[in-house]
């Protein structure tokens, strides 16, 4: 079916159907977002499981300010 058929066929439909395309739509948007969330969650998670340990994950400032803040509060 050809882009401005299914356009005219849309535009045809009364209210309640017109409803129910418009909750289809949406649903399909909403999977696609879903679907690049959880790639960039996957993504993330590799990376820091790849990096643990490494140069990467640690930065020494950053650990001697929370070791400091640590031994501070206890």
């Amino acid at each position: 079916m050809e882009r401005e058929e299914l356009i005219k066929k849309i535009e045809d439909l009364p209210p309640d159907r017109l409803a129910e395309v418009e909750n289809v739509v949406e649903s399909i948007t909403c999977r696609e977002h879903d679907s690049d969330r959880e790639e960039l969650h996957q993504a993330l998670a590799d990376y820091a499981i790849k990096q643990a340990g490494t140069e990467a994950d640690l930065d020494a400032a950053l650990e001697a300010a929370s070791v400091g803040h640590l031994l501070r509060v206890s």
